[in-house]
């Protein structure tokens, strides 16, 4: 919801949707558990009105692949090939 809201967002490295973003791109990418990164990520967004605009309109398009009109021919096509 937050990509598709424009808000830039801090995911860890592991986290669920993590192979589907991209460091710098659409996404601030860090380790888990790496209080220090959470931080500096959250200042550097704070003051950096350029990586702010950036990733809001990068992540805007990416949250469009999660669309259920865009994804639902994949999940089609999932179910067919588990039916026996």
């Amino acid at each position: 919801e937050s990509l598709s809201l424009g808000t830039p967002i801090i995911i860890t490295e592991n986290c669920g949707i993590s192979s589907y973003l991209t460091d710098g791109i659409d996404c601030i990418k860090i380790s888990y558990g790496n209080v220090d990164a959470l931080k500096n990520s959250i200042e550097t967004l704070l003051n950096d009105d350029v990586l702010w605009s950036s990733l809001s309109k990068n992540g805007r398009k990416t949250a469009q692949n999660f669309l259920w009109d865009n994804i639902i021919l994949e999940v089609v096509d999932i179910y067919k090939k588990v039916n026996i």
